[in-house]
Order: structure tokens, then sequence, then C-alpha cells
């Protein structure tokens, strides 16, 4: 799981190429079976009035990176985080990058939520014998993408189900525990996304997440009246976490 890399991408490269070299080097020895990324690859296209020039150098950046997964054969996925398409209002950018036709001819890939548009896009893998589908969905995702994930799901019904979204948990903190996101207005719909994809399906088992900085996680027991049946939800967004000198370079993932 590898989300925020914002200001490794706007500020430094090399330690986001660091940090996909060393999954790419170590998916043999590790069985590292995939590799998500839940968003904000790049910093600069966040508010509605930025240019894109600045954009458009991060966004090379980010996709020449991720491109170190491509090559070597590691099945991956990325999605839109809200500084990856103007708070969830301009996909653009993000398709000229990481549009469905980069992926196209991916064993993993699985498919896009429209043609053209990969805000939103699920793929496949297999780990210990096991058959997993994973769902990226964006920042701000709305019905449409709600009742996408509900049919991807349901047509899979035989695989263990990932979720990966931008927002979902807010961290934990010294005097509250990790919760479902319900801070950013219309954005947040974590409690919705539980209770029509995550709790209906009993094969759905992960959620990750970043967009909040710091960590948490939530595991549901006995989900949707399923004995035995875990659920977890974890936050692992490392972007504030610095170096020595300040800088926000360490790369942690």
């Amino acid at each position: 799981h590898v989300t925020d890399t914002q200001y490794l991408a706007e500020a430094y490269p090399a330690v986001y190429a660091r940090m996909l070299s060393w999954i790419a080097d170590a998916a043999d020895e590790r069985k590292i079976g995939f590799v998500q990324h839940t968003g904000d690859l790049i910093q600069n296209w966040v508010d509605p009035d930025q240019s894109d020039e600045r954009a458009v150098v991060e966004y090379e950046r980010a996709s020449a990176i991720q491109a170190i997964l491509d090559d070597a054969g590691v099945p991956n996925a990325v999605l839109p985080g809200n500084h990856d398409a103007k708070r969830g209002l301009d996909f653009g950018l993000f398709n000229a990058s990481f549009g469905p036709d980069r992926y196209a001819d991916q064993p993993w890939y699985g498919g896009s939520i429209a043609p053209g548009d990969n805000r939103a896009s699920w793929s496949r893998f297999e780990a210990a014998g096991a058959e997993f589908v994973v769902l990226s969905l964006p920042y701000g995702y709305g019905e449409a993408e709600l009742a996408w994930a509900e049919q991807i799901v349901a047509e899979h019904a035989d695989a263990n189900v990932i979720i990966a979204t931008h927002e979902h948990l807010r961290p934990l903190m010294v005097d509250e525990a990790a919760r479902r996101s319900d801070a950013s207005r219309w954005n947040s719909r974590a409690d919705e996304l539980w209770s029509r994809v995550i709790e209906p399906n009993r094969n759905v088992v992960l959620v990750l997440s970043g967009h909040f900085h710091g960590i948490g996680t939530i595991v549901s027991e006995n989900v949707g009246g399923v004995a035995g049946r875990t659920v977890a939800e974890l936050l692992a967004d490392y972007q504030e976490f610095r170096t020595h000198t300040g800088a926000r370079a360490t790369g942690f993932f």
C-alpha cells in the first residue's frame, strides 16, 4: 500500500523512485501480490485556479516512477486523490498519464468505469492460491462509482475483494480512535460505502485509504451477521513524517 506521494513527486522524486524500486526488487522474495496507490500521486493539481504547467511536470515524474512496477511485472493500480483531479472535478491530466490504455495489456487489469476514464478501475491477482479483486475508487466518488462498485463486487462473488479509495478513515489520535471519515461535507461517503458495498458482500475483506495524515485501523468482526467474517479498514499515510532536517522525504509506506 502506497499513498500520498505528492510531496515526493513535487520535490523528492528520487525518494519516490527508491520506494517503488524496493518493492519491485523485493516482489519475489516477499511474495508481493499487488501494489495499490491510494491517490495524491502529485501535489499541484488540487485548486480550481491552478495552471497545468507544474502539474504536468509532476505527472510525468509520477508516471515514470510508477512504471518501475509496470516494467517489473508487479501487478499494481493507482487512483486519483484530491490533489490529482482538482478536488475530484477534473480527471483530464490523471487519465492522460494513468488512463485505461496504459494498463489495457496488463494481465492484472480488469477494466475502468467508462471508456477512456480510469478514475475508477478494477484489477485482479492471485496470491497463496486465492483469487483477489481490487476496486480502486477516486476521491469524491458519488452515486455512479458506488453503483459501479456494487456491480463489480457482485460479478466476482468467488474472489476476495479489496477496496481502495483515497479518503475513508480518519487517523488514530491520542484521545480518539480511528473512525470512518465524515468531515469533508459531501465528499465523505465512507459510511455509505460500508453499508452498500462492504457490509452486504461477504467477499469484501479489506479497505485501504490515505488522505488524512497518520495511521489508523478498524477491524470489524462478524460483519453482516456472518459468523467469523472479519473486515479490516486501514489508513496508512506517512506524508507528514519528516527526516531529521525537517524534509518530507522519509519515503515510508
